[in-house]
């Protein structure tokens, strides 16, 4: 997904563009995303919702195969989620492994041909206002933490998602999140 621009902070100097769009060497994260799973998956999707257009642009001057989906409403990211592989089941009513990758997120150290089953890339990282922390147990989710409210001041470490997963059931997935 990359539902959204970039952070108010970015926008003087980059403008205000999609997450996804945002540069990184000599091209965008999103080219980079491409490259890295263009060649292991059936079809690419994107879920875009502001400045749709400037993506639409992008993925055509570059001849990318990407399925552009834009969220009938805006929401969470678990809708946004939704939204995206409701448009994959549409395509591919047979379901099956799907891999989510933030607009925004580039991991180079993860083997993208290894993305098979259920797969939670994450992070250790300090507490701050801009991670979703989470906890589990035998790699069992039990509880998520949206963008962690630490006082000022104090400091935890934690498990954070940094924006890599890989869905086994698509449908059972789709489940979880209209139900949250």
């Amino acid at each position: 997904p990359s539902a959204i621009l970039v952070p108010p902070e970015m926008r003087n100097q980059l403008g205000e563009i999609p997450s996804a769009l945002f540069p990184l060497g000599k091209t965008t994260i999103l080219e980079h995303i491409y490259k890295k799973y263009h060649s292991i998956v059936d079809e690419i999707y994107l879920v875009a919702c502001e400045k749709k257009f400037l993506l639409e642009d992008y993925i055509s001057w570059k001849k990318m195969g990407i399925s552009l989906v834009a969220p009938t409403t805006a929401g969470t990211l678990g809708n946004t989620l939704a939204e995206g592989i409701s448009a994959i089941h549409k395509d591919h009513p047979e379901g099956g492994n799907i891999i989510i990758n933030f607009g925004d997120t580039l991991l180079n150290d993860i083997d993208a041909e290894q993305m098979h089953g259920d797969v939670i890339c994450y992070a250790e990282h300090m507490s701050s206002n801009e991670w979703t922390f989470f906890e589990e147990t035998d790699g069992v989710l039990i509880s998520v933490s949206d963008k962690s409210k630490t006082p000022i001041g104090k400091s935890v470490t934690g498990k954070i998602f940094v924006g890599t997963f890989s869905i086994l059931d698509s449908y059972g997935f789709l489940e979880c999140l209209k139900k949250a």
